[in-house]
């Protein structure tokens, strides 16, 4: 079940549950034709209804989802980290640099 309030759904004129094992029943009539009957695909409830019908429905599907979403996750995660590497490295780098044009012109002034 997931909640639709009327505050966030304008074509609704009362708080609302949404049963998924119902949700084959709903009309799409019901929802296009009702003023602005459409819910946001980028908003949490739709992704909400949209996790607990592939956890309802599609189980397997639904399991190999949240696999590859933590796969994502922790690829983004070192990249992150490879990046901070990247930057520290690049760091060092230039210090070596500058500490070895320091000893270059130290040693050319003892010549």
């Amino acid at each position: 079940m997931s909640l639709l309030k009327n505050s966030e759904f304008s074509f609704i004129s009362h708080d609302s549950v949404l049963k998924l094992n119902d949700i084959r029943t709903v009309s799409i009539n019901r929802i296009l034709y009702q003023q602005n009957g459409r819910i946001d695909p980028d908003s949490d409830t739709y992704r909400q209804i949209e996790f607990l019908t592939l956890q309802k429905y599609f189980p397997g599907f639904y399991h190999d989802y949240k696999q590859n979403l933590q796969a994502v996750r922790t690829l983004n995660e070192q990249i992150e980290k490879a990046t901070e590497d990247r930057k520290m490295i690049e760091v060092e780098n230039e210090q070596l640099k500058a500490e070895i044009k320091s000893l270059k012109e130290r040693l050319e002034a003892v010549e």
